[in-house]
């Protein structure tokens, strides 16, 4: 089949929630991939392709710009998201054909590297036909809240009560806009920039900054509580945290909380003195120029694009 391909432009961005309804039959807004892709804070440039056949979006790989840092230097980078394929052309080699068009552009314009954090389909896909490269397992961490019929009848008496009230009044925390550092930080890992601008873009996913018992953490609501990063502690000021947090968490209807983070962190250790932990996602990156050791790539769960 021939398709014609496209850079994501502002033009053409209202396909997006048409084919992620075809995938995932939940509706998006437009204006939520148009805040998503609006990462004006690091460059004006969109970086991702769309395969049409006709008006038809059969495919698009989305590529969300970062900076990185490693021992004082950054360099710009990628992370992969929103590949989807529309269901009636899958196994059409259509993601290998859209990440030729997005490497040419990437390589173009001095992006060091591409990461994400792959599904189990991905994995398999994405190391054989792409030769990208996996990490170690991040830790995974859940902490039970309620099962998920009471806490969906939590949160539908939630929205009666409070209505269009704010994530942060329902909390009752106290909201600040201090930033925890990123906790990998100081760990020998490749992390994110976290400065204002950072912060200030993703919000367009709800996430908040409270404070808690004198500490920073960076939080979300979706059906759980993630907890996206949050100042170093140790397990004894964790305990006091968490504390607080399972408590609010109930009151919002949360069904888990949940933490990820990698093994030797102290945020690492202090979450597995408290709670068993499982092993997560990996992260797949592919190498165009960097000269970091992207082997040792360091996410949490604010790193996700979607967070």
């Amino acid at each position: 089949m021939n398709y014609r391909f496209e850079r994501l432009s502002d033009s053409n961005l209202h396909h997006l929630p048409l084919l992620y309804y075809s995938l995932y039959k939940k509706q998006l807004p437009v204006s939520y991939f148009a805040s998503k892709y609006n990462t004006a804070h690091l460059t004006e440039s969109k970086y991702g392709y769309f395969a049409f056949d006709n008006q038809t979006a059969a495919g698009f790989t989305g590529m969300i710009p970062y900076a990185l840092e490693y021992q004082g230097k950054k360099e710009l980078a990628v992370q992969s998201v929103d590949s989807m394929t529309h269901p009636l052309y899958m196994k059409q080699g259509i993601f290998k054909m859209l990440m030729d068009y997005v490497y040419e552009d990437l390589q173009n314009e001095n992006v060091s590297f591409i990461w994400g954090f792959p599904n189990d389909a991905s994995v398999k896909s994405a190391t054989k036909k792409l030769n990208w490269l996996p990490t170690p397992n991040i830790n995974g961490y859940c902490i039970p809240i309620a099962n998920r019929y009471t806490s969906y009848l939590t949160r539908k008496t939630n929205q009666f009560l409070y209505k269009q009230k704010s994530l942060e009044k329902i909390l009752g925390l106290e909201i600040t806009n201090e930033f925890p550092l990123h906790s990998l930080r100081e760990c020998d890992y490749v992390t994110t920039v976290r400065d204002r601008s950072f912060f200030d873009y993703k919000k367009f996913g709800g996430s908040i900054l409270v404070t808690i018992q004198g500490k920073k953490v960076w939080l979300k609501l979706n059906g759980s509580l993630f907890i996206g990063d949050m100042d170093i502690v140790s397990p004894v000021e964790l305990k006091q945290v968490m504390t607080v947090l399972i408590s609010r968490a109930k009151s919002l209807g949360a069904t888990n909380i949940y933490f990820q983070t990698h093994g030797g962190s102290q945020l690492d250790k202090s979450f597995a003195a408290l709670y068993p932990n499982v092993g997560s996602w990996k992260i797949l990156y592919h190498n165009l120029s960097s000269a970091f050791p992207l082997s040792k790539i360091g996410v949490t769960l604010g790193d996700l694009d979607s967070f």
